[in-house]
This record gives C-alpha cells, sequence and structure tokens, in this order.
C-alpha cells in the first residue's frame, strides 16, 4: 500500500511540475509577442509576473537583481507614463514614443529571466547568445 501512495505523490508531484513548466512557457510566448508588437507596458507586465513566478527559485543575488529590475522598469515606465498624453489645442496626442532605456532595460530584464528558467531546466537548451539574441 505505501509504494502505491509514494507513486501516486510523485504522480501528483510530476503532473503539477508539467503545469507550471506550462504556464512559464506560456508567459515567455506572451512575452515574444508583446515584444514583437511593440506592446511594451503589457511586456513589462508578463515579465515582473515571470519574476514573481520564478522568485521562490532564485538565489539571494537573482532575488536582489530581479527587485532592481522591478523598480528601475517602474521609475522609467512611470516617467514615461506621465508624458504619454499630450495636449495640443483640443485634441490628445500620444506621439512620444517610448524611450529607448525602457526597452534596452526591458530586453535585460527579459534576458536575465530566461537564464533563470534555463537553469532551473523551464527552458530547452540552447546556445547562450545573450544580448546578442535582441541584434
Amino acid at each position: 500500500m505505501e509504494d502505491s501512495s509514494q507513486s501516486s505523490k510523485a504522480e501528483v508531484k510530476f503532473n503539477i511540475g508539467l503545469i507550471y513548466a506550462e504556464r512559464m512557457q506560456r508567459l515567455v510566448e506572451k512575452a515574444n509577442l508583446c515584444a514583437a508588437m511593440g506592446r511594451y507596458e503589457i511586456w513589462k507586465d508578463v515579465l515582473d509576473t515571470l519574476g514573481r513566478e520564478l522568485f521562490c527559485k532564485m538565489n539571494k543575488d537573482q532575488r536582489k537583481k530581479t527587485l532592481e529590475f522591478v523598480e528601475t522598469t517602474d521609475v522609467i515606465y512611470k516617467g514615461y507614463n506621465s508624458k504619454k498624453l499630450i495636449q495640443i489645442g483640443q485634441r490628445v496626442t500620444t506621439s512620444i514614443s517610448i524611450p529607448k532605456k525602457f526597452m534596452d532595460k526591458l530586453r535585460s530584464y527579459d534576458i536575465f529571466l530566461r537564464d533563470v528558467m534555463n537553469e532551473h531546466g523551464f527552458m530547452p537548451d540552447k546556445p547562450d547568445m545573450g544580448e546578442a539574441a535582441y541584434g
């Protein structure tokens, strides 16, 4: 009876791990899509979600770096968002483009989170391309 109990616990643990890995993969796919479509605000939110999901698996230095990414991207985003709408006469425009600094920080944040995912087996093994992957 103990063997079936242990095997059932192992099966449950495996299934939970599989569901978690699939969730992480869906978040990565959403991050890719948002980045490609220029939906930087949503990309940031997806990266923050990935960071929260991975936080419990991170070492102390990785946790610190994640919190720094969250803080700096929040500061840059709030500065961008406050200038986003400009009133010209009676019409409002959103002609200010997203700052390069924000995009660069998001790219670094994305690469960092993918490295953490890879370290914990959530990403398929690929050659390490680092920053070069983003051109």
